[in-house]
């Protein structure tokens, strides 16, 4: 279940170019590395542990970003239920 909030949360960074724009200003304004969000890939196992790796590194901003609906309208009721 975690790792479906994972990948569903990475996925609303890479499609919405709002909440991407969003983010990268976030991690500059709180001295965050500029590294972008990693989707893992089923067949290969290490890129779940990269995806996860990334999501601790950039937990401040991504956190900040979800409490602005603006960005993320509709991401807290698809966090609940990933599929």
């Amino acid at each position: 279940k975690a790792f479906g909030a994972a990948r569903t949360l990475i996925e609303h960074f890479r499609r919405s170019e709002l909440a991407n724009t969003k983010l990268k200003e976030k991690k500059q304004q709180m001295n965050t590395p500029q590294h972008k969000l990693i989707q893992d890939v089923t067949t290969q196992w290490n890129s779940t542990y990269f995806m996860l790796e990334r999501l601790l590194e950039q937990r401040w901003p991504i956190t900040a970003m979800l409490s602005d609906s603006e960005v993320t309208p509709d991401l807290t009721a698809m966090l609940s239920d990933p599929e």
